[in-house]
């Protein structure tokens, strides 16, 4: 029920409103819809999230400079804006993660990579 709400949230809200918050002045939330699991070698499975134990929702928070999700949270270790992206990036549990967002639209996606293989997860970000 929770991640239906966020949807809605999400689905309401303007582009403008989208591209303004992505200043680092509010908090941002972020849901997540498809999931790639992708070993070298071998082809991509696709699936839900939740179904391999990621995160279905994330919190930008900008002035601590983290992520927090569902279970854990992240440091925020290096942020890059531009007119059309922003694109954080950190290190968490043995992977290094980048968000890219589109600052337009709040089309998201993140990559989780260690020397195993990456986890790319696709989703959509609005302001709180």
């Amino acid at each position: 029920m929770n991640r239906m709400a966020v949807l809605v949230l999400v689905s309401m809200l303007s582009t403008p409103v989208i591209a303004d918050s992505f200043d680092g002045s509010r908090r941002v939330v972020c849901t997540t819809e498809q999931l790639r699991d992708c070993i070298a070698g071998t082809e991509c499975l696709s699936g839900l999230p939740a179904e391999y134990g990621a995160p279905t929702s994330l919190r930008l928070d900008f002035a601590n400079r983290q992520i927090l999700g569902e279970r854990r949270k992240s440091k925020i270790r290096d942020l890059e804006k531009s007119k059309d992206q922003l694109l954080l990036q950190g290190r968490e549990l043995g992977y290094g993660w980048t968000m890219a967002i589109d600052r337009p639209t709040g089309g998201m996606t993140l990559s989780l990579v260690n020397r195993e293989g990456a986890f790319v997860l696709f989703g959509y970000c609005a302001s709180l």
